[in-house]
């Protein structure tokens, strides 16, 4: 299988010359370059800690200690771990893998814990629901009339113990059809039909089907369009001397007295670091 990898998008983009790839990293603040995330599953599997069919949730920069990061000083070696999330054979494992020496600092189990979901989960899922018989039966019992326009969109499924799914890693799976759709972009819920799916196992545990419930009908003219007001007057935002912003490396900012650094965190989201301001001199 191809290996699966949840790499972060950058929410943060001020210009696209300085993707973290080109030449870094420039910096220990420095998000993980591709390079890296390469390195990092090579140095799991090479350990047997992971393979072909492993897959990656996390695997994101891990910060070292404030005194380290405060010390760096450009030209200086820039030490580089990556903490990872690993999911194989139906478990969850944490890592961290130093990534300057290419060797694995730790590697733990996490009995039960639950990783975020993938893309190819998520996709199977909806797929071995939409081809399971007792699917598609309860979509014919509901009369849709175009059966083909008929999509199931997978959801984490929350922790309910006691339920008979404890231990397994489970997806509910509600669906939708574009019969009298209301809005180009709105679709209309299947009330009544719910799919539960183990994608560890790959299996459809469960098609919940309680009685078909019609489509509530649309009012008149309740998807017409409202009439548009008059257009604004323009606004243009210029800068003819040249932006204010300065870059540098991997998104090192400065602008009037402040610096920082920014990041993307594909669980924090936006990471603001080493943040400066000149007072003066101070």
């Amino acid at each position: 299988m191809k290996k699966l990898f949840l790499l972060m998008a950058l929410p943060f983009i001020i210009a696209p010359s300085f993707a973290a790839d080109k030449d870094g990293p420039f910096s220990p603040f420095d998000a993980l370059t591709s390079a890296e995330v390469d390195a990092t599953v090579r140095v799991l599997e090479h350990a047997g800690d992971a393979d072909d069919h492993t897959y990656y949730p996390t695997i994101t920069m891990q910060e070292g200690s404030k005194a380290d990061m405060r010390a760096w000083v450009k030209g200086k070696p820039i030490q580089r771990n990556a903490f990872v999330v690993l999911r194989r054979d139906g478990k969850t494992y944490e890592a961290v893998v130093d990534i300057s020496a290419g060797k694995i600092v730790s590697y733990e189990e996490r009995p039960g814990a639950q990783p975020a979901i993938m893309e190819d989960e998520w996709n199977g899922a909806r797929d071995l629901l939409m081809a399971d018989e007792r699917f598609k039966a309860a979509i014919a019992r509901r009369n849709l009339k175009k059966p083909n326009d008929v999509f199931c969109t997978p959801n984490s499924a929350g922790a309910f113990p006691g339920d008979g799914y404890d231990g397994k890693r489970i997806l509910k799976i509600p669906c939708f059809t574009s019969d009298d759709k209301i809005h180009p972009a709105i679709a209309r819920p299947i009330e009544g039909l719910m799919g539960i799916v183990d994608t560890d196992a790959k299996k459809v545990l469960d098609v919940i089907d309680t009685a078909p419930v019609d489509l509530a009908p649309v009012p008149a003219g309740y998807a017409k369009p409202p009439k548009l007001d008059a257009p604004m007057k323009p606004i243009a935002i210029v800068a003819p001397k040249g932006t204010n912003i300065q870059l540098s490396g991997t998104l090192n900012i400065k602008w009037a007295n402040w610096t920082l650094h920014a990041r993307a965190d594909k669980r924090a989201g936006l990471i603001i670091s080493n943040v400066k301001f000149n007072d003066q001199g101070k």
